[in-house]
Order: structure tokens, then sequence, then C-alpha cells
């Protein structure tokens, strides 16, 4: 493990790696929560290369405790997820060591994010699960708070971000009317106490969730459920073509049960630590990293109107073998699967 920069095959260095997110920009660069470094690593590769090895890293922070600024002077507790923004002019940081969700924005479509500053969006750096508005909130008093934040979803609009707040099994939402560091308000979707009920949202209960993932429709929020051992669906209707509020929804389990390593179709699927989770651009296969158990699985349904119960899964042989598969993305462009290797403290790719 290390901090270094530079060359992405020779020279660079993390420390327990996991959550990943494409540029939708260009493509051409990987943002990485590198946890154990308190940092967000970019790797960058050229255009005429589909070889990620090829690449260069480059690091957003540089504190080993929360800090807003630059480049370097921003500072992380323990970076959790990273996902891009839709138009990928924003980067959202689950800071999950600072209790926070952080943001990096861009002015323009080429401006470089090591360079830029990092803000904070929601939390005040102590552990809770109070809901409510940024606004004029009081630290330590009125504003609200996370308890562990790990999983980001961003909405496509660039309206709405839900995040898995892990240790306190819940899902929240945060909405911004304008700019996310004045507007950003706040909610919570399921209750706050331990469990694998399913049914409407606001009955249902999760385990110690962890990565989550949109559909592309933003109807369908799927969401490894880590400590239940399974993957479970979040799913909303529309009206007029238009989504329900994430408050309707309801929640059902689509895969998992029992500890274990079996495939199989829905509940007959096991799992040992689902960790993070993305969907294929055809809607079809969920890429699972379970990463107790060192795989990469795959949920496939046969069609998009095989409800996702009836789905099958499978499991990633690659070589070399992973340790703890810990982060997943998927490149279009170059037709491979990215996995952060956690204990490995390595970035591996499967090409297609």
């Amino acid at each position: 493990p290390g901090t270094a920069d530079g060359d992405a095959f020779t020279t660079a260095t993390f420390n327990q790696p996991r959550y990943l997110s494409i540029d939708p920009i260009d493509g051409l660069s990987i943002a990485i929560g590198d946890q154990q470094n308190n940092r967000v690593r970019i790797l960058t590769r050229a255009a005429i290369s589909e070889d990620w090895r090829d690449g260069t890293v480059a690091t957003i922070g540089g504190q080993t405790s929360y800090a807003e600024g630059a480049g370097g002077a921003a500072g992380f507790g323990n970076v959790g997820s990273v996902r891009y923004s839709a138009d990928g002019m924003r980067l959202f940081i689950v800071d999950k060591g600072g209790a926070r969700l952080r943001m990096v924005q861009r002015a323009l479509p080429t401006d470089g994010l090591p360079t830029l500053t990092t803000t904070t969006v929601a939390g005040d750096g102590s552990p809770g699960g109070r809901d409510g508005t940024v606004a004029g909130c009081t630290p330590g008093g009125t504003c609200p708070q996370f308890n562990s934040p790990v999983g980001l979803a961003v909405g496509a609009n660039g309206t709405y971000v839900l995040v898995s707040d892990s240790t306190g099994h819940r899902i929240r939402m945060v909405e911004a009317s304008g700019d996310w560091t004045t507007t950003a308000v706040v909610s919570t979707l399921n209750p706050t106490f331990a469990g694998s009920a399913d049914g409407p949202i606001n009955t249902a209960t999760f385990n110690t969730p962890n990565g989550i993932v949109l559909s592309a429709d933003e109807l369908s929020l799927f969401v490894c459920d880590t400590n239940n051992r399974r993957i479970r669906l979040i799913s909303r209707g529309e009206t007029n073509g238009v989504p329900d509020a994430w408050s309707t929804a309801t929640v059902s389990t689509i895969a998992g049960a029992n500890a274990g390593s079996a495939d199989g179709i829905g509940t007959n699927a096991q799992f040992q630590e689902p960790t993070d989770i993305t969907l294929t651009s055809d809607q079809l296969t969920l890429v699972i990293a379970d990463k107790q158990l060192g795989r990469v699985r795959l949920f496939t349904r046969a069609s998009v109107q095989t409800a996702w119960p009836l789905g099958e899964s499978s499991t990633i042989t690659a070589t070399p073998a992973f340790a703890a598969p810990s982060g997943v993305v998927i490149d279009l462009d170059a037709q491979s699967l990215i996995v952060a290797d956690e204990s490995q403290h390595k970035l591996k790719y499967i090409s297609g």
C-alpha cells in the first residue's frame, strides 16, 4: 500500500481502494475511493489507448482528516463511494469517516478534478440520523447528519442523490433545488433499525447496506444488503411517465438468503459479503463484488420483461484471482470490467 501518483502500472499505489466511477464526459477517467489513504484518486488514460494500465493517477485531497479546499488542501475522514453526475460536472464523494456528503464541481467540462475545490453538501461531522435542510442550520444542533454513509447513486437530472447510511441501516435521500451546498435537504426513506423485512419502504428494513445502483429509468434502486447477504430491490411506479416519489417505493429481495457461494435462481443464490454493485447498459445483468468470498458475481435476467427474482447468478472466474473485490465499474468503450481489489491494494480489469 502507498500514496504514490504517476504511471498506473509501474508507479501508482493505493491503500484499500474500493468504490469506482467512470467520468461520463469522455469515459477516459475513473474516480477511485482510496479508503485508508483518505483520498480520492483519478486514473486517466489517453483516448488512443483502451488499456487502463497506460494511464496515470492523480489525487484529490491529501490531508488525513476533514478539510475543505482545492487539490491537496482537501481532506477526508475515510472515503466511501464516489459517483459522477450524469453530465460529469459534479463528483459526489461519501466521506464515511467524516459522516459527510462531499462534492467537487467543475465550471467547464475540461476542468481537471484534482485541482478543484472540495466542498460539503450535507453532514456536520457528527454521526447521527438527523434529517433536515442545510440552509441556515447549526452544526451540532440542527444540521442533517449521517451515521456511516457508504454507497451513492445520483439521479440523472442532477437534483437528488441516494445514500446508503450503512451502520444506520438506512437509505437516505439528498435533494437540491439549486446550489447543492445551500439548498440540500436530507430525508430518510426507511426505519432506522436492522432487519430484512420486505414491503413498503417506510416499513422495510436493511442490515448494513453498502453499494447501490440506479436503473436507467430511475424506477429501480438495487442495494447490496451486506449483512443480510442479499441483493434488495427498491422499486417505485410512475404516473403519466413521471416517476413517483421514492417515499412510495416497495422493497423486495431478488437474490440471496443464506451465507454461501452457490449460484442459482433468485433467493437460491448465495452471497457472503455483497459490497458493491453495478448494472450493464442493457439493464439485464447486475455485477456484484462479493468481497469476503473473493469473487465477482453476475445476476442476469432473460429480458427486460423478466422479473428480477427470476434472475440467475453466475461467477466470473478471473486470472489472477481476486482477494477482496469491493468495487466494480463497467467501461463500455474498452469493453472491460474494472474491479477494485481492496486487500491487494490494486485495480484489476477483465476485458470483454
